[in-house]
């Protein structure tokens, strides 16, 4: 019984993420997120997925993931990611090759903290 070809490209992307751990004040600061990432083929593209305090599920996160030389990076907050609520956010990072492999980080987290009260 023949079942096709072995697939050749397995993946060997090096992936690991780097985070801040917390922020206050929905809405006033940002937690800024870099994706580390090597393969020998080249990388084509990092996603990041989340999930944001009142999500039920992960989506893919709507606004730019940047290349740099040695990694990738985004911000999530006010103005990226529009997070307003107390709670916990929750992400990934998938990365894609040049020939098609991909690979998913572990999921992080941040606690987004209540602001403090003006004295």
């Amino acid at each position: 019984m023949f079942a096709g070809p072995l697939a050749t490209n397995t993946p060997s992307i090096a992936l690991a993420l780097n985070y801040e751990t917390d922020f206050t004040c929905p809405g006033s600061s940002r937690v800024s997120i870099q994706a580390t990432v090597s393969d020998p083929d080249g990388i084509a593209s990092v996603e990041l997925w989340w999930k944001r305090p009142k999500d039920t599920a992960f989506s893919k996160y709507p606004y730019p993931v940047f290349s740099h030389v040695t990694y990738w990076s985004t911000s999530i907050g006010q103005f990226f990611g529009r997070v307003y609520d107390v709670g916990t956010v929750s992400f990934y990072a998938v990365a894609t090759d040049t020939k098609g492999a991909f690979t998913q980080s572990q999921t992080g987290s941040v606690e987004v903290l209540p602001c403090p009260e003006a004295s």
